[in-house]
């Protein structure tokens, strides 16, 4: 529908918690056929330095994020937007470059498209 913009309010968010320390592809939200995930709110920590890059399924949706050690990346909202859209059936994953553990929580959604 044009001009219709979906934003979800916190209660229809998804809440996942986030814990991997393997390098390589981490998957952090698990993605549905025909569905689209979208992340709204994300906060994760590095027990120590490492570089994380976030990707739809295998295709990188940032650039390179360097961490400290007990380095946080901290997203909110962009004005209802979502941080971060998935093409349909895709998974939101993290490429970390080093075994570091990483812990947080991201808020998401995973819909049917309009």
């Amino acid at each position: 529908m044009p001009g219709f913009n979906y934003t979800p309010s916190p209660a229809y968010l998804t809440q996942t918690a986030v814990t991997f320390a393997t390098s390589g592809s981490n998957t952090l939200v698990t993605g549905v056929t025909g569905q689209i995930v979208r992340i709204y709110r994300m906060y994760l920590t590095a027990a120590t330095s490492t570089t994380l890059t976030f990707n739809d399924g295998s295709t990188a949706v940032s650039g390179a994020m360097n961490l400290a050690a007990n380095g946080q990346i901290n997203m909110d909202y962009m004005g209802g937007e979502p941080l971060y859209t998935c093409s349909k059936g895709n998974s939101f994953t993290a490429t970390n470059l080093s075994p570091v553990q990483i812990s947080g929580t991201i808020w998401s959604t995973i819909l049917n498209p309009p």
